[in-house]
């Protein structure tokens, strides 16, 4: 430990004042009197490393915080991709009233040519084939962004009202289609189906082919049993009313675009009758 030391008698002349002025006089006078740090340091710190518990810990909680925003960042990225659909399916509505007002207010026909003639599939122009020069022949504008893969040959996972306004029915002989509606054959336009969220170019009517089969197990009847047909045919009537977080982009005649919740799109039988009747 550092001590003070004590100055010796003094040799400073009489009359003096006792105290070393000059720098030569503490030189030669006053005993060297030496400093004492007022701190002395304490023990220098050493580098810590992270345990292995340690690290655990911090794994474990960015597992946890992963797994509470991975679905939120899921979710937002399905939202954005439902508003895309719903952008395609308005698109195709004013496509359809382009359409009509280029042709005496008719509405496309469902499929043409096809049954008409007896030619196959390469001969039949279908109503996206119509409705292609009226959104820039833009073919994404018919492909819902949330099931990109197209399963068709058609180019499209939106689909009519079968039986709605691109036609009525069928003609006798069998096979050949009856003429589209027109605008003021639509009863009930801000209520009434026209285009929605599929898995082919058409949807069978719920209100004509009524869902029967139950195939994805829950308590709603979802299939019809002729258009099932032992699963060489499509599930929910070839629609898609669970793409966009358990429910379906729907188009109306009126032009308006709707989320419909699953069960509603099978319950509300009235959006899929076209006023006042086949």
């Amino acid at each position: 430990m550092t001590t003070w030391q004590t100055p010796g008698p003094s040799t400073a002349p009489r009359g003096s004042t006792g105290r070393c002025g000059s720098r030569a006089e503490r030189t030669s006078a006053c005993p060297r009197v030496r400093s004492v740090p007022l701190l002395e340091p304490l023990d220098k710190p050493t580098a810590h490393s992270f345990t292995l518990i340690e690290l655990l810990v911090v794994i474990a909680i960015i597992a946890i915080l992963a797994s509470l925003l991975l679905p939120a960042l899921a979710q937002a990225k399905e939202k954005g991709r439902q508003a895309v659909c719903n952008g395609n399916i308005r698109q195709l509505g004013a496509a359809l009233q382009l359409y009509t007002d280029d042709n005496g207010e008719v509405f496309p026909p469902f499929g043409m040519e096809y049954h008409k003639n007896g030619g196959g599939p390469a001969d039949n122009r279908w109503w996206n084939d119509v409705l292609k020069p009226y959104v820039s022949n833009n073919l994404d504008v018919f492909k819902c962004p949330s099931d990109p893969k197209i399963t068709t040959a058609y180019g499209v996972n939106y689909d009519t009202n079968d039986y709605g306004g691109f036609r009525y029915g069928y003609l006798d002989p069998p096979g050949v289609f009856k003429p589209s509606r027109t605008w003021k054959q639509i009863g009930q336009p801000a209520e009434d189906l026209a285009i929605t969220d599929a898995t082919r170019i058409y949807v069978y009517n719920l209100k004509t082919w009524v869902p029967v089969l139950n195939l994805d197990g829950d308590d709603l009847a979802d299939s019809h049993d002729g258009v099932w047909n032992d699963g060489a045919g499509p599930m929910f009537n070839g629609g898609a009313p669970r793409r966009h977080s358990n429910g379906s982009n729907c188009l109306f005649f009126d032009g308006h675009t709707e989320w419909v919740m699953y069960r509603q799109w099978y319950a509300k039988l009235a959006m899929w009758d076209i006023r006042p009747g086949f």
